[in-house]
């Protein structure tokens, strides 16, 4: 059903904006775009509006051509270029408001056209462009990444800076886990998002999620976090000897200061 409703939304979204003149184009991204078999009850709306460069500011101060289609419970602008909202009935959406100039170079994935005025013509409309590049990585640096970004963690959350600290263990050091593990044993990610690694990420490879509870266990339970990424990182490649030593003893040392036994 809400898969349905969003659908549908997102077509009067592009009705209510074509009535306007200088509004050249309307964009759905995401599992409202070319994506929709990720489309779902947990989904939300995602477009672009292009128009006329002179009235961008105005579509995005003056949003009555999106109460037009549902009463907006609550917005606020997020990016010189857009909002976030709700509609009454508690569909979430955001959208961003681009002049015709700007659209060959906007940061854009594959969208799906929704509305375009007749005569306005831009080959780049609807394909993905100004993608973070993938450079090249080495699984080894990732895991040395991993295990530096682990040692502050400790060192912060040991002096008591324990946000600092889960921010480095359960956030910088996973993330480089991740790569390490995704390049070390490819699969399919198909459909993957290219900005956030962590998303569909338990789809991918049932190892890797079963690996993630043990790795991010939270702010009161970093240690065991740090142990069992430590133990992540050895079952995909050897550590340095002294290394492995070191953050061990940390760990152990961290334990008793969070009152877990070793």
């Amino acid at each position: 059903m809400r898969r349905e409703q969003l659908l549908k939304r997102m077509d009067e979204i592009g009705r209510s904006a074509a009535k306007i003149k200088d509004v050249l184009a309307v964009l759905a991204l995401g599992s409202i775009g070319v994506e929709q078999n990720r489309l779902d009850d947990y989904s939300d709306l995602d477009f672009f509006i292009v128009t006329e460069d002179h009235i961008k500011a105005t579509m995005i101060n003056d949003l009555r051509w999106l109460n037009d289609c549902y009463p907006v419970a609550f917005s606020f602008q997020n990016t010189p270029d857009g909002h976030k909202f709700f509609f009454e009935d508690g569909i979430y959406g955001e959208f961003a408001v681009f002049g015709r100039s700007e659209i060959p170079h906007v940061v854009q994935n594959q969208a799906r056209l929704v509305y375009k005025k007749e005569g306005y013509d831009e080959p780049t409309l609807l394909v993905a462009k100004s993608l973070p590049v993938q450079h090249a990585m080495d699984p080894q640096a990732e895991i040395h990444e991993a295990m530096t970004n682990l040692y502050v963690g400790l060192m912060r959350a040991m002096r008591g800076e324990i946000l600092s600290g889960e921010r480095f263990i359960e956030h910088y050091a996973v993330d480089h886990i991740l790569k390490a593990y995704f390049l070390i044993h490819p699969v399919d990610r198909t459909g993957s998002d290219p900005f956030n690694l962590e998303r569909r990420i338990e789809s991918y490879d049932l190892t890797i999620k079963n690996a993630l509870s043990r790795m991010i266990q939270g702010y009161s339970r970093l240690s065991l976090s740090a142990e069992a990424i430590l133990l992540v990182a050895q079952s995909m490649m050897t550590i340095n000897p002294w290394l492995l030593s070191h953050l061990q003893a940390c760990i152990s040392q961290f334990k008793k200061i969070e009152k877990i036994d070793v």
